[in-house]
């Protein structure tokens, strides 16, 4: 069945950047695109959709304003759009601003350049694809991740800290060995004795500083002299 996509997007450039991504990664879907927040309500009262896309800052090109976000939470109390997911994209919001009043819909952040955009969609949308969960004991109860949310982890005053696309959880009595061991076969690797690091998150790394540069918002980590062949190495072939 041809699934639906509604984009909410006001930047042309944005628009054709994904309707080309779209048309080449969803195998049979239709696209539905406006610029604005009350045309595209016009339509969902009147229509269904699989999934919706809608650019944080829609309509406002001032950084304290996020039109999009406040849309998304409406469509998020309608009976009608019930578990329908709703996926916000910016490339420059740090999402830490926003991330507390995201549990209604998924937030990906900037889609270019990034696999985790098309594996999250596809995800939502029931395409196949190669998902591996981690489950970690969290004070006693087991907490199931998929891998590919996982951005990095940090040991810091014998603390185990896991960053994922959603939030930095604390992990108590959790070492860095039992965490890689726990995700064998997926690109997550320890790059310091303190620190692992996703290889998909991953949007630089300073040689000079040893430092290895995330996507935004997610900061840098240390990169360790020991770690650094291999690191690098990994990086360039993407795995």
């Amino acid at each position: 069945m041809k699934k639906n996509i509604i984009i909410l997007e006001d930047n042309m450039q944005i628009v054709q950047e994904l309707h080309l991504l779209l048309r080449q990664e969803i195998k049979d879907c239709s696209l539905s695109v406006f610029g604005k927040t009350e045309t595209a309500m016009k339509y969902l009262k009147g229509n269904s959709a699989d999934c919706i896309i809608i650019d944080l800052k829609l309509d406002s090109d001032r950084e304290e304003e996020w039109s999009g976000l406040c849309f998304a939470g409406q469509i998020g109390h309608m009976k009608e759009y019930d578990g329908i997911p709703v996926i916000l994209i910016s490339p420059k919001i740090t999402i830490w601003k926003v991330s507390a009043d995201i549990s209604l819909f998924t937030f990906i952040g900037d889609f270019k350049g990034s696999t985790r955009f098309m594996t999250v969609l596809k995800r939502l949308l029931g395409e196949e694809t190669v998902e591996k969960w981690v489950t970690l004991q969290i004070h006693g109860v087991s907490h199931n991740f998929s891998a590919g949310d996982i951005v990095c982890g940090e040991i810091y005053n014998r603390i185990f800290y896991l960053q994922t696309t959603m939030k930095r959880i604390a992990i108590p009595y959790l070492s860095m060995k039992e965490f890689i061991l726990k995700i064998p076969g997926y690109p997550i690797y320890q790059c310091h004795r303190s620190y692992a690091v996703n290889i998909n998150f991953i949007k630089a790394v300073n040689r000079f500083e040893n430092l290895i540069v995330l996507e935004e918002p997610y900061g840098t980590v240390e990169l360790g002299k020991s770690f650094k062949k291999f690191i690098l190495q990994r990086f360039e072939k993407g795995t």
